[in-house]
């Protein structure tokens, strides 16, 4: 029995099969005892072996960049219909807050067993920020180092991991938003609402230019956005763009710009005028800070805008009495 055990009558049988174990994983006895003939059939084994190890590597390289790019924030963003935050500053952790206050509002107006489960009388949202995912992209912060701000940020203000999911409603990439390709890359063509906030670059530029600068990140932004816009072989679903600047800027209205209706897009947002008139307002009324806090914050009772024929059913042809008895806590405007 043991002289029938296949290369136990000759060393080169054994050594035969024994590399074609290792190589193939199996042992086929139906190759001729031909030394040529057993050469070539191991130089082509090898060969598979070789072409084999390659493809892997190929693989286990791609795996390896695009999991790279994942935790360095430079995969794309495939979604439409979002908000997108171009830069950062020390206002985006309450940005975010504020929004996923928005989207815990919006759940709990349809957070019955009839709307959550079964789609019925659902209500709108008062606007597309409330349910639509927040893209943030910035090249002053690693990723990591931008998320654990933004869970901070939204821990602070006791919104759950739940209620704003990273990677799900809330995703963070690195790029330049003067850049037409990174724009590109978090789908700047289809995001509904776009938000700038450049102004820690303004003024580093304006610091290295000795003041000749003024809003220049802001401004390359836009011009970068709209060419994004305008050249996209999407249709842009774009409708509104908000511009945050920390100083005024004469040449704002030049580089604003409208859609193919004719609607402006751009709204500057001169924070310097509006922050020192608020200043001076509140120090000279006692509790006006605590009430303007309350009304522009979007955590409980805020401000909300609906279509009129959406409101309790629609409203047209009622007066503001009749639309005040409809709500048991609100007013109407």
């Amino acid at each position: 029995q043991i002289a029938s055990t296949m290369g136990y009558n000759s060393l080169h049988e054994a050594i035969w099969y024994s590399v074609q174990l290792l190589a193939a994983g199996g042992v086929d006895d139906s190759i001729p005892d031909l030394t040529a003939l057993r050469v070539i059939y191991f130089l082509g084994l090898l060969s598979g072996l070789v072409v084999f190890a390659i493809l892997v590597g190929f693989i286990t390289d791609g795996v390896t960049t695009f999991m790279e790019s994942l935790n360095e924030g430079k995969t794309k963003v495939v979604t439409a219909g979002h908000t997108l935050v171009l830069g950062t500053n020390e206002a985006t952790p309450r940005l975010v807050a504020q929004i996923a206050h928005m989207r815990r509002a919006q759940t709990q107006c349809n957070s019955s067993f009839r709307q959550k489960y079964l789609g019925i009388g659902i209500h709108p949202p008062s606007t597309s920020v409330a349910v639509a995912p927040v893209v943030v992209m910035t090249n002053t912060k690693e990723k990591a180092e931008m998320k654990e701000k933004l869970a901070e940020g939204l821990a602070s203000r006791g919104i759950e991991e739940d209620e704003m999911v990273m990677g799900r409603d809330l995703m963070v990439r690195v790029g330049d938003s003067t850049s037409t390709h990174d724009l590109m890359r978090v789908s700047a063509d289809t995001a509904l609402n776009i938000l700038i906030m450049m102004t820690e670059r303004d003024d580093e530029e304006r610091d290295a230019s000795g003041g000749k600068i003024q809003n220049g990140a802001t401004l390359r932004t836009i011009l970068a956005l709209r060419h994004v816009l305008f050249t996209s072989a999407n249709d842009s679903p774009t409708r509104n763009i908000v511009i945050q600047l920390a100083r005024p800027c004469k040449h704002m209205a030049s580089a604003t710009f409208c859609d193919d209706g004719g609607r402006r897009l751009i709204r500057p947002m001169d924070l310097s005028l509006f922050m020192n008139s608020l200043i001076f307002a509140c120090a000279a009324q006692e509790g006006l800070a605590h009430v303007l806090m309350m009304l522009l914050d979007a955590e409980g009772f805020s401000f909300k805008r609906r279509k009129a024929h959406l409101f309790c059913g629609g409203v047209i042809g009622k007066t503001i009495g009749d639309c005040d008895d409809m709500l048991e806590k609100g007013a109407v405007i």
